[in-house]
């Protein structure tokens, strides 16, 4: 797993610890669930005072699309329909508080896929839900902007960071 998660994170200090949560393999529990614990570098950085933490690059590297990829000639082929759910807990260190956490939230859902961001604050724990749906195996040419749209709110979400304010 670590190895897997090299492919979207390459600040990875220290792997701790992969759970095998359900294997997805009965009717009764169709979906593969596991959690990973691990230590990313570089996630941080100084603003006087304050914190900047990329907290929504925790969902790992998102797809980019350049310029010359925004127009298709064809059908675009996913191989198969997927869903991927990432959970996210973070505890806000004493003495800072998080600011604009409504600004994560959002939601992008056509008939291409859906992304959608929901966080909030309890107590010192910010926790965010981030579902991201494939809906599709095969995008027509005539809804690739559509599925850009998608594409680009969960680039573009990754790139984000927290402001941890000095109280």
């Amino acid at each position: 797993m670590k190895d897997a998660l090299g492919d979207d994170f390459d600040n990875i200090s220290a792997y701790h610890e992969f759970s095998l949560n359900s294997d997805g393999r009965t009717w009764r529990k169709q979906e593969l669930n596991y959690t990973n614990k691990m230590s990313l570098s570089d996630m941080v950085m100084k603003a006087g005072d304050n914190l900047l933490v990329n907290v929504p690059g925790l969902i790992g590297e998102q797809l980019f699309i350049s310029q010359d990829e925004r127009q298709r000639e064809v059908d675009a082929h996913m191989g198969f329909p997927r869903s991927l759910r990432n959970i996210i807990n973070f505890t806000i260190p004493e003495g800072y508080k998080a600011v604009g956490v409504q600004n994560l939230n959002m939601n992008i859902d056509n008939e291409t896929g859906t992304f959608a961001v929901q966080a909030s604050v309890e107590g010192n724990t910010l926790s965010i839900l981030v579902k991201k749906l494939y809906k599709q195996t095969t995008v027509k040419k005539e809804n690739w902007a559509k599925f850009m749209e998608m594409l680009d709110a969960a680039f573009n979400f990754s790139q984000k960071k927290l402001l941890l304010k000095k109280l």
